[in-house]
This record gives structure tokens, C-alpha cells and sequence, in this order.
């Protein structure tokens, strides 16, 4: 007759949970970005349950963990949706647990949000600072309506006619498209 191995209040092993963390995100194609987000959450939860048995976590813990965000650290509200999502991903795909409904967690508040907008004439005189290629660049976020993080320019040596810059646009979850800009195209455009 085999023993159940016992349940821990305290300081149990969780590398199990991580590694299948990892996996369910590595499967759904997930960003790597999520999965750090998710990772952090994940620890951060961890810490608060005192690595409590991954079979003794429960909704009330979710709850209790929730609240404690928006009340003792004072975090912003889409940071505390973020650990919500980290946390239900956690316990459908790895815990293989069902969330139910979570009620009665106090939630943070939103701070009103009041986007700061430059007229053209401004993006314009920003964009008059920068050297080429900085400058297409900067146009091509700004035209496009990119991230930061998306745009990666790749200036080529002259080698000829059809030397230029490449710009490779990074995407989550899709492919990386090349956008090829021909030096005289860019300096005719300029002028």
C-alpha cells in the first residue's frame, strides 16, 4: 500500500509548477515577455502562500493575495489585473484547478488616464533632432504607430545601387517583417 506523500503548509517545492508554467506559455506561443510577467506573479504568489502544497492552494488564497496588492503594496489597477490573468492561467493550465468566481477582492483604483498628445508641428521639431537613420526610424514609429520595442534598424554597407537600411519590425507571436529603404528614396523624401 502506497502512501500519499504529505501535504505541506509551508516550504514546499514548487520547481514542478515553474517548469509547467513555462511549457503551457511555450505551447500557446506566448511572448517571452509574458512569460516573465507570469514567472514574477507566479514567485510573488509563492512567497505569499509561504510555498504552500500546490494541492492545499485555493481561490481564498487567490483572494487574499489580490487584496493584499491593492491595500498593503498599493499597486495600480492594470498591475493588479495582470497578477488576476498570471494567476488564472496558473491554476486552468498548470494546477489544472477550477478558478470559479472570484468576489470580494478589494480592488485598486484606476487613476484617471489623460494621454499627452504633441500637435505635428512638435513631432515634427523632435524628429528635425535626430540624425539619419535615428530620424526614419522615429518616423516610422511615429507614422506607423509602433512600440518602442518593435522597430529594429540595420544600417548596410554601400555595396552598391541598392544599399539601404533595413528595418525589421519584431512582433508578438507573428513572424518578422522587413521593411527594405533605399538611401536616395530616403534623402529625395527628406528634402
Amino acid at each position: 500500500m502506497s502512501e500519499k506523500p504529505e501535504l505541506k503548509h509551508a516550504g514546499a517545492d514548487w520547481r514542478e509548477i515553474y517548469h509547467a508554467l513555462e511549457t503551457a506559455i511555450k505551447v500557446r506561443h506566448y511572448s517571452s515577455k509574458t512569460l516573465k510577467a507570469y514567472r514574477n506573479w507566479t514567485r510573488q504568489f509563492q512567497n505569499f502562500t509561504k510555498s504552500k502544497d500546490q494541492r492545499m492552494i485555493s481561490v481564498d488564497d487567490v483572494k487574499a493575495f489580490l487584496s493584499f496588492l491593492a491595500v498593503r503594496r498599493e499597486i495600480s489597477a492594470s498591475s493588479q489585473n495582470q497578477a488576476f490573468n498570471a494567476l488564472l492561467f496558473l491554476f486552468r493550465h498548470v494546477l489544472g484547478k477550477d478558478f470559479g468566481k472570484v468576489e470580494g477582492v478589494v480592488r485598486a483604483k484606476r487613476k484617471p488616464y489623460i494621454p499627452v498628445v504633441l500637435s505635428r508641428e512638435e513631432i515634427d521639431r523632435i524628429i528635425g533632432f535626430l540624425q539619419y537613420p535615428y530620424d526614419l526610424i522615429a518616423r516610422l514609429l511615429y507614422g506607423c504607430g509602433l512600440r518602442l520595442s518593435e522597430p529594429e534598424a540595420h544600417t548596410c554597407p554601400p555595396s552598391g545601387p541598392d544599399s539601404g537600411i533595413y528595418v525589421s519590425l519584431r512582433q508578438a507571436g507573428r513572424g518578422h517583417p522587413v521593411l527594405r529603404i533605399y538611401r536616395d528614396l530616403y534623402f529625395l523624401r527628406s528634402r
